[in-house]
């Protein structure tokens, strides 16, 4: 057991929203993948500039970090935040991680998914501006998962968010591109679980 608290940069606070052991790390040298939301309060302590960030502590050297921070780099009250990560063991552009969140670089608050390879470097990145957006609301995204479709000899990639309508999952193909299909009955990419009303 260990704990250890680890800092980026001065005024900057790292939140962590979720974390995965990576596959791709030595036998007996794990690896552990941290993603979240890195207020940087450095300009404005008033109003911070939060970007997303992608951490990983190798358990033979857990003081040699290697964190990186994703989104936009204006001074000030920019918000994008990583929320979830999974295995992303496509190796379409090549294998490593696919992460999910929220951006705020356009209006609307779309969901932000992103590819990154094993030591965390960009493959794809990919807003996505579906049709129950809410421009009064903050999208969250709680989940991301790939799947397989031996159906289609490919990988696809789920991932669900919280909106003012209910629950949303979008689906994407391994390139990051909302799901299309030549046929009809799986023509869907975007689909939205409403809560049941309680009687009182």
């Amino acid at each position: 057991l260990f704990s250890r608290t680890f800092q980026v940069a001065s005024g900057v606070e790292l939140i962590p929203r979720d974390m995965i052991l990576s596959p791709y790390a030595a036998s007996g040298n794990d690896e552990l993948i941290i993603v979240g939301k890195a207020n940087d309060f450095s300009g404005n302590p008033s109003s911070p500039n939060i970007q997303g960030f992608f951490m990983r502590i190798k358990q033979s050297d857990i003081t040699n970090i290697v964190c990186r921070l994703y989104g936009q780099q204006t001074s000030n009250a920019c918000s994008d935040w990583f929320s979830a990560v999974t295995v992303a063991a496509s190796t379409v552009n090549g294998d490593g991680f696919v992460v999910a969140g929220h951006s705020d670089s356009i209006s609307t608050s779309p969901i932000w998914v992103e590819k990154l390879d094993r030591t965390g470097l960009p493959i794809w990145s990919n807003l996505y501006n579906t049709q129950y957006d809410n421009t009064n609301a903050t999208v969250d995204p709680v989940d991301v998962i790939e799947r397989y479709s031996s159906h289609y000899s490919r990988y696809e990639y789920y991932a669900a968010t919280t909106c003012t309508a209910g629950m949303r999952v979008i689906k994407l193909d391994d390139n990051g591109a909302i799901y299309t299909s030549t046929n009809t009955i799986d023509n869907f990419s975007e689909f939205l679980y409403k809560p049941n009303s309680v009687a009182s």
